[in-house]
This record gives C-alpha cells, structure tokens and sequence, in this order.
C-alpha cells in the first residue's frame, strides 16, 4: 500500500517540475594564468558560496582560513583544496588572487 502511495507522490512531484528550464551554458573567459599559479576552491564566509581563486603558494591546507578579495572587499574564506580543473576555472566570471 505505501509503495503505491509513493508511486502517486512522485508522479504529481513531476507534473511540478519546471520543463522548460534550461541549463546556462558556461561560457570560458580568458583569464591570465601563470605557471606557477594554484587554483584553490575556497567557500566564502559572509554567504556560503564555493569560488575558485588563484594563489602563487602551493602549500595552502585544507580548512586553512585566508582572506579572499569579493565585490563588497576583503572576506574570509575557508580553503576547501586544491583544484586541477582548468576547463572550471576558466569558467570563473573572475580569477581573483588569495591576498
């Protein structure tokens, strides 16, 4: 009996779903990289969000608090690690530098 109920629930959950959504397309900037910069996910502060910005130290640890440029100043930020994905990077509306 509960299996049919749940069966109704998600068919009236899907007739809910938004189908005309669609998926925004990243679009790659042209970012200056050099060499010896590391990319780092960092999880601002003040909202929670998840950035990617660049530092010239590669021995930035995990959980590490740094202090992050963002449109409204200096903001901390906790360093969630490493990241190789350039192609995401590059996707980044701003490749900010860790100060």
């Amino acid at each position: 009996m509960d299996s049919i109920n749940n069966d109704i629930d998600l068919k009236e959950l899907e007739q809910l779903e938004d189908r005309d959504i669609q998926k925004k397309k990243k679009i790659k900037k042209e970012h200056d990289l050099a060499s010896d910069d590391h990319l780092y996910r960092v999880k601002l502060r003040y909202n929670n969000y998840s950035k990617i910005y660049k530092s010239k130290n590669p021995e930035i640890k995990i959980n590490e608090l740094v202090i992050v440029p963002t449109p409204y100043g200096l903001e901390l930020a906790r360093i969630q690690g490493k990241t190789t994905n350039i192609e995401e990077a590059m996707t980044e509306d701003e490749l900010l530098e860790i100060a």
